[in-house]
């Protein structure tokens, strides 16, 4: 091969800066060998792994069960009774309707409840309840007195059929929320 004319001889080993004219190479740093980790370090990092993940979990077990944090077989439901100072907020106050629709001129009836509530969410007794009149509906008054947990209780019927927008007074101040009431 010494003998052909325009032979080039290329060095194979690769530079950094073999691409840049004018700039000496420099060589290629070598490239270290992994070392390996011995299996007692492995097994001591995994053991303490896992012994921190069961003294985490563990704790927290114990917090939860010290601090009276318990599963109850039954959901709790908890009403807050009314003070007799609690005042009436209309903006935290709201009615409530069972079951939404009835079959009109059947008898069948609808059952509105009114929560009139304080600025704290608590009930608000012994307050007057009236319902906006429509001379189409039959509104019996249940209980329109608010009873400790600020409720009180209508039972509305229909010979029409339509739909209806239900709204609650206290003292001819108006609850916002209105319910609808559909007769079929």
């Amino acid at each position: 091969m010494d003998n052909l004319p325009n032979t080039v001889t290329v060095d194979t080993k690769f530079s950094l800066n073999s691409h840049r004219p004018g700039v000496p190479d420099v060589p290629t740093p070598p490239v270290p060998e992994k070392k390996k980790m011995s299996k007692t370090v492995k097994y001591s990092v995994v053991f303490s792994a896992i012994l921190v993940l069961f003294l985490f979990l563990g704790s927290g077990i114990y917090f939860m069960s010290s601090s009276g944090f318990k599963r109850s077989a039954q959901p709790q439901i908890y009403y807050q009774s009314a003070d007799s100072v609690g005042v009436f907020k209309p903006e935290n106050s709201y009615l409530f309707a069972s079951p939404l629709q009835a079959k009109a001129g059947s008898g069948e009836k609808i059952r509105v409840s009114v929560f009139l509530l304080d600025d704290q969410g608590k009930g608000v007794a012994d307050k007057e309840v009236t319902l906006g009149q429509d001379p189409r509906l039959i509104i019996t008054a249940v209980q329109p007195i608010t009873d400790s947990l600020g409720r009180a209780l209508f039972d509305i019927e229909s010979k029409t059929v339509a739909d209806f927008f239900i709204e609650a007074f206290v003292n001819a101040q108006a609850i916002p929320q209105k319910v609808r009431l559909s007769f079929k």
